[in-house]
């Protein structure tokens, strides 16, 4: 059934709106009546009005909306029990039932409806209304977020909008109502005959249900009051017939779309967990209260939203770090390749300047699909520019530009090909595509530097490897990664420090903006065999967490790890007894247990300041004396803990921005070469994640090093594939595309002499 006109539109009769006028004149009269004169004489001449009455002002103001209300409320009861019946049907269904194509929160919504005495939020009887049309067009962008739409009801939805219009095709449309003057005076009447309270919220219910007639139809409308106005109830009838007979499939049309809103709110954010321990969950009542509780808080804020609130709610539920939406973007781009045919795979060649070979057209080819170079037509295209790229554009060849803006770029031997002799002439010609000129050696160590290799132009057969992975696995990668971020410990925190292991960079914001931006070197990826579990493991890899920093220590001791003394320490004390002294390292007793310690100083394996943020991983960020290991693309060299490369820098902004921390002088403290404990006021929330892909502030991706093979398990589609390949019993020959690692395999001399942490 079609409205003819438009949602929520106020009607009112030229006589109602004389009846209000006239009532709130006779108001401001009797107000200003009693506000006049001031002294005894004043009163006693005065005749006192009669105080508003409550009942016509709460008759005033529910007039003006009532043509809304009793059209949803008329829907309700028509359509209450369908809706209740619909529910229940579903609620008895298996878990897993509900899961694979049904109403999963169905148990949930019988409880929230119950509430609401089934009024419908989403839908009507000739379709959605503006509430439920913003819902479904954020679900239908859902793609967007690398989420699949078809959980969230789309298709269903869709099909059930065509239905109803069918099916109310012809019935009458619904009128706009309104009481007359004397239809109003009569409901203030019939408010205080029945001693209805206006300050309860339940009159209102009361009201519309005695004007819908609901008494002899829908649910819960036990004791339902003989109407005030019979007009009005004689009018309804012929609606609530139209209603009744689209009731299931607007039943199930409101539920498709609650439920795809809640599927769809629970996979953006709801489902995350990583910040409960175990209390909040014992609290809760267990994770699935939990997060009933908070789908049941999204559930009320789209109910009570407007179409442009509703977006709002939606949207809030994406992470908010600005890396997120960037990673969006790229995915776009990089579906846009794939629809497009993707790349070429190409054969090593060499790189010198002036080389020619068919090979070296086929490489420019590759690097120009994913927009390192440009495209044969926009190089015709830019003309005057010769050909060459925009260095603003995202992926573009403005290697150079890039790596001076982007620290993780700044590598030693960036330039090494700069000044190469070339064959090249002056010639206005049009370049060879088959010959290597300094744009292409440029495009290629653009490419290495957002994969992790050295940028120097001269391509490892790593480098030739990762050219040659097919863009389906790119787009994987970056899914992976914006999943990584619904995932993520962090939670919209103005002021923290962020880690991202596989990128060996550490971020410090304030006010939501970067502050700094530094290299680490984080914990190696040796793999050890767990003979009784059978499953590899890492174990000094860099734990992922969320802690908060809340002291500094200058010219820190550092207090040996057992695993490391028995592990790495005594094998090298045994050979050499002096070793501890040669050091700088001593023997304390901690506990009544012996303990070795290193003492202050340049040669600390902490160097001369250390980061401490409790965990139970027992690791922090520190500076170190191996300053040669940040000079590597890739930098998993420590037992775990975070080696910061510019530990001075970072101690400075701590305590510059902390109350406590401004009242030290940082580098007197560092002369004094003493251990300084400080404890900052204000704590930071330190979160160390990991992201395999990274856009940069050019707007490039960044493919990084997957250092632990997280993501190798995760990009397998097989699960038995996956456990074979976490099986460090099973040996296999074959190499699996999945299992190509970016990024340089460069080991810094006597890295495996270092037993820093």
């Amino acid at each position: 059934m079609r409205s003819s006109h438009p949602r929520r539109k106020r009607l009112s009769s030229p006589s109602m709106t004389r009846w209000t006028i006239g009532a709130l004149l006779c108001a401001l009269i009797g107000a200003g009546a009693l506000s006049s004169g001031c002294n005894d004489s004043a009163r006693a001449t005065t005749e006192v009005a009669t105080p508003v009455d409550p009942t016509r002002v709460w008759v005033e103001s529910f007039l003006p909306n009532l043509n809304t209300e009793l059209r949803r409320h008329a829907e309700a009861v028509a359509t209450g029990k369908a809706l209740k019946t619909y529910l229940a049907r579903e609620a008895r269904r298996s878990w897993n039932a509900r899961v694979a194509g049904g109403i999963k929160y169905a148990d949930l919504f019988e409880k929230l409806y119950d509430k609401r005495d089934y009024h419908k939020a989403f839908a009507q009887s000739d379709g959605m209304t503006t509430r439920g049309e913003a819902i479904l067009e954020v679900l239908l962008d859902s793609e967007r977020h690398a989420l699949d739409s078809s959980p969230y009801h789309v298709a269903r939805i869709q099909t059930l909008v065509a239905n109803l219009e069918r099916v109310t095709e012809g019935e009458p449309a619904w009128q706009g109502i309104s009481l007359t003057a004397d239809e109003a005076n009569e409901l203030v009447g019939w408010l205080k005959a029945h001693e209805l309270d206006p300050a309860d919220p339940d009159t209102r219910i009361k009201v519309l249900s005695a004007l819908v007639g609901a008494s002899t139809r829908g649910v819960g409308n036990k004791g339902v009051l003989a109407s005030p106005a019979p007009r009005i109830t004689g009018q309804m009838d012929q609606f609530l017939d139209a209603f009744e007979k689209s009731a299931e499939l607007t039943a199930e049309l409101e539920l498709r779309v609650a439920d795809g809103a809640l599927r769809y709110a629970r996979d953006m954010k709801h489902f995350n967990l990583a910040r409960q321990d175990w209390r909040d969950l014992r609290d809760a009542g267990g994770s699935k209260a939990l997060i009933y509780g908070r789908l049941e808080k999204t559930y009320k804020e789209l109910g009570k939203a407007s179409p442009t609130e509703v977006k709002a709610v939606m949207a809030a539920l994406a992470p908010s770090h600005p890396q997120y939406e960037k990673l969006l973007d790229v995915l776009a781009r990089y579906r846009a390749i794939a629809a497009d045919g993707g790349w070429e795979r190409v054969r090593p060649t060499s790189l010198d300047i002036g080389h020619r070979s068919k090979r070296v057209e086929a490489l420019r080819r590759r690097l120009a699909a994913e927009g390192f170079l440009p495209s044969a037509d926009e190089q015709h295209a830019a003309g005057d520019n010769g050909g060459r790229p925009d260095p603003a554009k995202p992926g573009a060849t403005g290697a150079r530009a890039a790596r001076a803006n982007d620290d993780a770029a700044a590598e030693p031997a960036a330039e090494a090909h700069a000044d190469v002799e070339t064959d090249a002439t002056d010639s206005p010609q049009e370049p060879d595509p088959q010959v290597v000129d300094e744009q292409l050696v440029e495009a290629v160590k653009s490419y290495q530097e957002t994969h992790q290799f050295r940028p120097d132009g001269d391509p490892t057969p790593g480098v030739w490897r990762s050219l040659n992975l097919p863009v389906s696995r790119r787009i994987e990668q970056i899914e992976l990664a914006i999943q990584r971020w619904r995932e993520s410990h962090y939670q919209g925190e103005k002021d923290f420090i962020m880690v991202n292991i596989p990128d060996f960079h550490a971020e410090v914001f304030r006010g939501g903006e970067r502050a700094m931006r530094f290299r680490v070197v984080t914990g190696n990826k040796k793999r050890t065999c767990n003979e009784e579990t059978g499953k590899w493991e890492y174990p000094n890899a860099t734990p992922i967490q969320m802690a908060e920093l809340d002291h500094v220590i200058v010219n820190p001791y550092w207090y040996v790890p057992q695993r490391i003394v028995r592990e790495e320490l005594e094998p090298k004390m045994s050979r050499d007894p002096d070793y501890l002294e040669k050091k700088n390292y001593e023997k304390v007793m901690m506990g009544g247990k012996e303990t070795i310690r290193q003492k202050p100083g340049d040669d600390n394996a902490l160097g001369r300041v250390k980061f401490i943020f409790p965990n139970p991983h027992n690791t922090y960020m520190h500076d170190t004396p191996q300053k040669k290991y940040f000079d590597y693309p890739v930098r998993a060299f420590s037992h775990g803990c975070m080696r910061v490369h510019k530990p001075f820098e970072l101690a400075r902004h701590l305590l510059e921005n902390d109350p406590n921390g401004k009242e030290y002088d940082f580098d007197e403290l560092l002369e004094k070469e003493r251990q300084k404990y400080i404890e900052l006021a204000a704590k930071m929330p330190v979160f160390v994640e990991y992201y395999t892909v990274r856009v940069d502030d050019q707007g490039r991706p960044h493919f990084l090093a997957d250092i632990y093979r997280y993501d190798r398990a995760r990009l397998v589609d097989d699960p038995e594939e996956a456990e074979k390949l976490a099986d460090c019993r099973v040996r296999t020959r074959k190499r699996k595309a999945v299992e190509v690692e970016e990024g340089s395999d460069e080991q810094p001399e006597g890295v495996d002499e270092d037993l820093g942490p």
